[in-house]
């Protein structure tokens, strides 16, 4: 089972990039990561019975994790936000 770090805000108040306009595709995957029902692998896998090693990317057969998507596929996938300062 997967162990996550939790942390709580301490101030009460909208984040960031919720006030950002973005198209609606990326505000919907930002939401899933917030709320950990992401269609990755990691996530995914459990309910095959997959071993967490087992749980790859169908990209680059690395584990596929939030950290893996989010700070490798994402600039990969989506290159014209790389040039916006958010």
């Amino acid at each position: 089972m997967k162990i996550m770090k939790c942390t709580y805000k301490q101030i009460f108040c909208v984040e960031k990039y919720c006030l950002l306009i973005m198209p609606p595709q990326l505000r919907s995957a930002l939401s899933k990561f917030r709320c950990v029902v992401a269609p990755i692998r990691i996530e995914t896998g459990r309910y095959e019975n997959l071993k967490e090693n087992e749980r790859v990317c169908p990209f680059c057969n690395c584990i596929e994790d939030e950290v893996h998507v989010q700070l490798l596929l994402l600039p990969a996938l989506h290159q014209c936000h790389q040039k916006r300062t958010f």
